[in-house]
């Protein structure tokens, strides 16, 4: 396992206190074991992400948010696009043309993708996919 960093040794002690004192950075600092410094620059970007609020005279732990996963975008992109090329799912994702091969190549193995035809672009003739049913969950 991996030493943890500053942000994790905040996070882990404010997850158990929840609340703590803004005229208290010192001692906040050192139960976490961070420099001032240290801790200055992880408040900094806790408050900045949301990850953590000043209310009245109190910091507060309020947690991360749930970040979305890629394979989530894709489906997403997939449902909301009868068929598709690649390089479309690409410029909605903003994901790489590999892994959405990779992903497409995975969902046809597991029969949930087919080609439906060839589509004409700027890419060149591109493969047309579709989902074969709209679920609104990915499986997997």
């Amino acid at each position: 396992m991996s030493k943890p960093n500053n942000a994790d040794k905040l996070r882990y002690f404010l997850r158990k206190v929840k609340v703590w004192p803004v005229s208290s950075r010192k001692e906040l600092a050192e139960a976490c074991g961070l420099t001032r410094d240290a801790l200055r620059f992880t408040l900094k970007d806790f408050l900045k992400r949301g990850e953590m609020i000043q209310e009245n005279s109190y910091y507060k732990y309020v947690g991360r948010k749930e970040r979305e996963l890629l394979i989530d975008r894709v489906w997403k992109a997939w449902r909301y696009t009868p068929t598709w090329t690649v390089n479309e799912i690409v410029r909605l994702t903003d994901a790489d043309p590999l892994t959405i091969r990779s992903y497409i190549k995975k969902y046809r193995k597991a029969d949930l993708i087919e080609v439906v035809g060839k589509r004409n672009t700027h890419h060149g003739r591109e493969l047309l996919y579709r989902l074969k049913s709209n679920e609104r969950r990915r499986p997997w």
